[in-house]
């Protein structure tokens, strides 16, 4: 879930969608503090989220939310105000 498999010089790779590209970075990313990652999410990231679809906003939610993670589950609802 979260990636389109495609062919690349007679390859199978898969290529992650903006929502899980977000996801595995914000999971493997270590932050000292929840309002570490809010800084990061609000100032610091230098991320365009304007480019970020309706659909993207909808797919990491869901993700993130489902996830047993409580750092996913509060850049959910971080981004859910940043992005409304």
């Amino acid at each position: 879930m979260g990636w389109e498999e495609t062919s690349f010089k007679d390859k199978m790779v898969k290529i992650a969608s903006p929502a899980k590209a977000l996801i595995d970075f914000l999971y493997l990313r270590p932050f000292n503090s929840m309002g570490e990652l809010k800084d990061y999410l609000k100032e610091t990231g230098r991320f365009n989220w304007e480019a970020f679809s309706k659909g993207d906003r909808a797919a990491f939610a869901k993700i993130a939310d489902g996830s047993g993670s409580l750092k996913l589950k509060t850049a959910s609802r971080i981004l859910q105000k940043i992005w409304s």
